[in-house]
């Protein structure tokens, strides 16, 4: 096992089935590699490791998907640790040509676990509330949620090819950018709201700081009423 420099607390360990030495080696530097890429030139990716790395007594545990597919996931470990998350991940499978869809980078796949493995070890075992989005397909509002910051994060690094929704579909260019993204489906609007109400350290402090083309959350805060307006009924927020 060998535990993140930056977060010790967030660990490559080698999973309960046999590696040879040399898919090993490649598995760990690979999800190494992909740790360092999420925390350079940009501020939510980094905000999400330096969060996980102050929750004392909590654990990200990576381990190897040995299945090879085009996947990843997070959630409890098998080992049934509430104070652990699991993620099961390859930086060997992503980017790959049969892997390669909006969101499939190595460095985006894995922190898109790493959202729903801080959000679950920050709230709990969270509910997975709808979303109403019906144009998109994000199955609920987790998905959301890592979808949305990893496109934030993707788009501060300058990559454009951005991810629609828990499909393998890019986002249209007619919502690739802030604005659009409200303007084009004011459904948006409101789990933006409740996201922020939610993490607002998160995102005040280190996601609506990127400045990428993409960054609804930033939008949302310059431009709260226009936003706020698109939201039907009345707004109680989070406690």
């Amino acid at each position: 096992m060998t535990s993140f420099q930056y977060a010790r607390n967030i660990i490559v360990a080698g999973g309960n089935q046999y590696l040879r030495n040399e898919d090993y080696v490649a598995y760990e530097q690979g999800t190494l590699n992909a740790l360092l890429e999420i925390m350079k030139n940009n501020w939510t990716g980094y905000g999400i490791i330096l969060l996980i790395s102050e929750m004392r007594g909590k654990e990200v545990i990576i381990t190897p998907n040995f299945s090879m597919r085009c996947n990843a996931s997070a959630g409890l470990p098998s080992w049934k640790s509430p104070n652990q998350i699991e993620i099961v991940y390859s930086p060997l499978v992503f980017g790959k040509n049969t892997c390669s869809s909006p969101g499939f980078t190595p460095d985006e796949a894995l922190l898109h676990e790493l959202i729903h493995a801080y959000r679950q070890l920050r709230h709990g075992l969270v509910k997975e509330a709808p979303i109403f989005a019906p144009k998109f397909n994000y199955d609920n509002f987790e998905e959301f949620v890592a979808i949305l910051l990893t496109n934030i994060y993707a788009s501060a690094k300058k990559r454009t090819v951005l991810r629609k929704d828990h499909g393998a579909t890019s986002l249209p260019q007619s919502l690739s950018q802030s604005d659009t993204f409200f303007k084009n489906e004011n459904n948006h609007a409101k789990p933006i709201h409740d996201l922020i109400c939610q993490d607002y350290f998160l995102i005040q402090n280190y996601v609506r700081k990127d400045d990428g083309l993409f960054n609804p959350v930033k939008y949302f805060f310059s431009h709260s009423d226009e936003c706020v307006a698109m939201i039907p009924g009345p707004l109680v927020a989070d406690p």
